[in-house]
């Protein structure tokens, strides 16, 4: 995904002819975070590093990413439930709640999280949708941030429960499938924004990253290192 200097995100992916485009704007009150996609080279066999000529990100200074105020830490969570199809696994909400505990390990606990008993109550909602947005035919998460003064107020994770890549997907590899989707939105969640690594769960394209990496870390680590003035000593 490629960051414009007209503030759009816009990258094209050409697979049997299918061409999604996938636009991101942003504005000081609400940013929809870039679209995560998964390995589709494990079970379909694409080259996808042949598909297209990919161009650097054009990379925000982690000091101007948005972020939690971390007085608000624990961050609330809550994973809603409330679709109703055969293609939702049991193993999907765990595999959500263990990519939590994940960026918190990575953290070194300085980010910590709880359920909410409520979505009203959640600082971060998870969703699941059996539809992706108009053009993103191929996505398989994203997530929109609500920020006021650099300070992100309120994240909505949406994880699609069957995107197009899990069609040739065993039912444990979908696990694994969500399991990375949900680690790079979260990153999201939490401010990050793409990384130029492949090696990276934050990289844009799901290809070799398969766990946070040590760069992931570092990341979100530097972004909420102790020197910021809402800090609580």
């Amino acid at each position: 995904m490629l960051i414009l200097k007209n503030h759009y995100i816009n990258y094209i992916m050409k697979i049997n002819h299918l061409i999604p485009v996938n636009l991101f704007k942003s504005d000081s009150v609400s940013r929809k975070a870039e679209t995560s996609c998964v390995d589709f080279k494990q079970d379909v066999k694409i080259n996808i590093d042949s598909l297209l000529p990919w161009e650097s990100n054009e990379k925000i200074p982690e000091k101007k990413l948005p972020k939690w105020n971390l007085e608000k830490i624990p961050l609330k969570f809550y994973i809603n439930k409330d679709v109703y199809t055969e293609k939702l696994m049991p193993e999907f909400t765990k595999s959500v709640e263990n990519s939590f505990q994940n960026w918190s390990r990575a953290s070194h606990g300085l980010i910590r999280f709880e359920k909410s008993l409520s979505p009203d109550n959640a600082d971060i909602l998870i969703r699941w949708s059996n539809e992706t947005l108009p053009g993103r035919n191929y996505e398989a998460g994203h997530n929109d941030l609500k920020v006021n003064n650099n300070r992100i107020q309120k994240a909505e994770v949406t994880l699609i429960v069957f995107p197009v890549i899990d069609m040739n997907l065993s039912s444990e590899n979908r696990v694994d499938r969500v399991r990375r989707t949900a680690l790079h939105e979260i990153g999201h969640a939490l401010g990050l924004n793409h990384s130029s690594n492949s090696k990276d769960i934050m990289f844009h394209r799901g290809i070799y990253n398969q766990n946070l990496s040590d760069i992931d870390a570092k990341r979100i680590n530097e972004l909420y290192k102790t020197r910021d003035l809402d800090v609580i000593t």
